[in-house]
């Protein structure tokens, strides 16, 4: 009992207190050892996997393990980026119906312009010789089209709101994957200084979030919409302005900022 409060007081001041014995490390059976070391070895194998099925393989195994509140951060941050992903292209997809519905309704209404102009000298001539058919033909077809062009207008409007619901939809996981990456950044942080002082091993074993990886500064778009994250030291801009992000931070486009190419967030 004396040298595990002992070791807790080293640990605590970064030196041996004052006994008749050194501090010496904890003394562990075999088994236990073992156990220590299959459960590192089975994490070093598992903490950079960006896929959340691979690192619940740990936990699986570990549940309560020295690194299970670690390895649930990053299984909620990568689900996250998942959602991320499947979202942008959800509005993509969105997006594209949308600019099909626009051509084809601009097509029709040209169409429709076109031929109404054809329609009314037909229709001078069928009442000019008093041809009740024809004149009945032409306001038939003229319903027809107009009733074409209603429904084609209801869904241009329909694939607009689904565009517009769909970037909603990318910004809010977007917005989600960001408080993800801060949670598992600080969750890693507090373990980086637990064991700080007890176990280069353990220090070896923390995972490091990869961050994005800039283009080179002279092909750099800052207008470049299609770029959600920009790293430190780049220009970003929306239609208010620019700004240069801080070197260690990023900017994070459609998260807020007013509009000058995205949310700044830093360490």
């Amino acid at each position: 009992m004396f040298r595990n409060v002992q070791l807790e007081v080293k640990r605590a001041i970064g030196q041996d207190p004052w006994l008749s014995f050194p501090a010496l490390p904890a003394v562990y059976l075999a088994g236990e050892a073992s156990s220590e070391k299959s459960e590192l070895t089975l994490w070093m194998s598992v903490k950079d996997s960006t896929d959340p099925a691979v690192l619940a393989t740990y936990l699986e195994r570990y549940p309560n393990g020295e690194f299970g509140v670690i390895a649930r951060a990053l299984m909620t941050l990568y689900e996250q980026q998942n959602r991320v992903h499947l979202a942008k292209l959800e509005q993509e997809r969105k997006q594209r119906e949308e600019a099909r519905k626009d051509a084809e309704l601009k097509r029709l209404e040209a169409e429709r312009r076109t031929r109404e102009l054809a329609d009314e000298e037909e229709r001078h001539r069928a009442e000019a010789s008093n041809n009740e058919a024809e004149i009945a033909r032409l306001e038939k077809e003229r319903s027809v089209r107009g009733e074409e062009l209603r429904k084609l207008l209801e869904e241009a409007r329909s694939a607009r709101e689904e565009a517009k619901a769909a970037e909603q939809e990318r910004l809010a996981a977007l917005k989600a994957a960001e408080e993800a990456t801060k949670a598992a950044e600080d969750t890693i942080a507090k373990k980086r200084e637990a064991v700080r002082t007890d176990s280069p091993a353990k220090i070896a074993a923390l995972p490091k979030l990869e961050q994005p990886k800039p283009r080179d500064k002279k092909t750099w778009n800052p207008y470049d919409r299609s770029r959600m994250i920009t790293p430190g030291g780049y220009k970003t801009c929306g239609r208010n302005g620019c700004q240069v992000v801080p070197k260690g931070c990023h900017a994070v486009r459609g998260a807020g900022g007013g509009h000058l190419g995205g949310k700044i967030f830093c360490p």
